[in-house]
């Protein structure tokens, strides 16, 4: 919780200083702070048999915050689009055989206190597609970037006669990112869709979001303010990274207050 409200309090203070330059037409800025619902399913293995994390670990949909800005730059200077997605799951189950995760074995049928920690920054470097917005009358826009992604992963599993393991490591991924806009003319709505995707080896990530959003009738038409609903998928698939092994899916809706000059 405490890394959440220091990343959004970031948020906000880069926000400012970009919002005063885009009244001057300097730079662009858009920020949201977002409440989603994520649900875990698949399986990790840490130095031993996979453990199923929905059907043994007892994890189920928790929800929490999200935020995100993005700063759009002069000339040819890139863009930058920031995002924040913390999760964390908690669970009690048991496995019908017995196991092994890090260095303790755990019994079968063993009682199961769980915990799943995955903190995920997304840092954006990206550029519009030239001459695309002014092309379509400022309906579709498209951007293309790098992203790296530093993902905070934390699993410990608790049994009262085994004892306590575990995983914890930092993985920074470098990703694509590709962002696409449509604007409808004549109506306050806009549907957009981002994808970051690092697919390598028998490793792969693919986050991909849709939204829709809605912006507030207001009579200053430099400031956009709006509400969005929307969808995120996720798939992560890392072979012995830290000894561990991990195929997880995490998905659910989400809905978001921003701005946007």
């Amino acid at each position: 919780m405490k890394k959440s409200i220091c990343i959004i309090t970031l948020c906000v203070l880069l926000a400012v200083p970009a919002t005063s330059h885009a009244v001057s037409g300097l730079f662009g800025a858009e920020g949201a702070i977002g409440w989603g619902q994520h649900a875990p399913i698949g399986n990790i293995a840490y130095k031993g048999e996979s453990i199923d994390l929905e059907n043994e670990l007892g994890f189920d949909q928790e929800s929490g915050l999200t935020a995100r800005l993005k700063i759009e730059m002069p000339a040819v200077i890139p863009n930058i689009y920031l995002v924040y997605q913390p999760m964390e799951f908690e669970g009690t189950g048991s496995k019908s055989t017995s196991f092994q995760f890090g260095d303790l074995t755990f019994g079968a049928n063993a009682t199961l206190s769980s915990k799943l920690t995955i903190n995920q920054t997304d840092i954006a470097l990206f550029y519009g597609i030239p001459g695309l917005k002014l092309a379509t009358a400022g309906v579709l826009d498209a951007e293309l970037g790098l992203n790296l992604r530093l993902m905070d992963l934390k699993a410990q599993t608790v049994n009262v006669s085994a004892g306590s393991e575990t995983l914890d490591f930092l993985f920074p991924p470098p990703m694509l990112y590709l962002g696409i806009q449509v604007e409808p003319p004549f109506i306050p709505i806009a549907f957009e869709t981002e994808a970051r995707i690092l697919p390598y080896g028998d490793n792969h990530i693919y986050s991909i979001i849709g939204r829709l959003k809605y912006n507030l009738p207001l009579p200053a038409p430099v400031l956009k303010i709006f509400v969005a609903a929307g969808y995120r998928y996720e798939d992560i698939v890392f072979k012995d990274i830290e000894d561990s092994d991990a195929e997880i899916t995490f998905r659910g809706p989400f809905l978001e207050a921003g701005f946007k000059f």
